[in-house]
């Protein structure tokens, strides 16, 4: 919906109700997207796909790259941290995700849900 209403509104940017809703799923991620239950677990999954979708969330890179770094997050939060990134252009720092993927101690059981 987001992504939608901002491709329509150059100036999403400068909109107060989308940067609000892009504030609510940021704050659900907590710092590095590590749920202390099932219900936390699943509102930070929701969070970091409505990120992905929205495309508007450059803002969320420096917790999204601690979201797919954290071995105690469950693989799929890891791969959702990383899928959010699809939209966000070339205005996000991907230089952690480079480095990361470029690590030979990178668990590679965690991409074969990709």
């Amino acid at each position: 919906m987001i992504h939608s209403y901002c491709r329509h509104n150059s100036d999403c940017d400068y909109d107060t109700e989308i940067q609000d809703m892009i504030r609510i799923f940021e704050d659900k991620l907590r710092y590095n997207c590590k749920a202390e239950t099932p219900d936390m677990h699943d509102q930070i999954l929701m969070s970091l796909k409505a990120l992905g979708n929205s495309g508007y969330a450059l803002n969320s890179v420096p917790t999204l790259n601690r979201c797919f770094q954290n071995p105690e997050v469950p693989n799929e939060v890891r791969v959702a941290a990383i899928d959010a990134f699809r939209r966000l252009g070339c205005g996000a720092d991907v230089s952690i995700c480079r480095l990361f993927f470029s690590s030979i101690s990178v668990n590679w059981h965690v991409f074969t849900c990709l």
